[in-house]
């Protein structure tokens, strides 16, 4: 999956986030147990501001096995900031 995230990382990056969003949409689907999808889904959501997709998918991701260790990178994630500031994960 790593391939699937640093190719949509690098869309992120460039702030074409519904393209890294939509690239890595297939990931998904191929490594449903990899927490790192549905966290940059979260990322690429909050970037857009589309918060309540951001909250679920950050949920998602942190309920995941291995997901609690990206609960640190959450809470000062900057992508993840318009969601800090409109009130975190549910």
């Amino acid at each position: 999956p790593g391939c699937w995230i640093d190719r949509s990382n690098a869309l992120h990056y460039l702030g074409r986030y519904q393209e890294a969003y939509d690239q890595l949409t297939p990931a998904w689907e191929k490594f449903p147990g990899n927490p790192v999808i549905p966290y940059n889904f979260a990322c690429f959501c909050s970037r857009m501001g589309r918060l309540d997709e951001a909250r679920v998918w950050l949920a998602k991701a942190l309920k995941m096995p291995g997901g609690k260790e990206l609960e640190a990178q959450a809470a000062t994630d900057p992508d993840l900031e318009a969601l800090r500031a409109d009130g975190g994960a549910e």
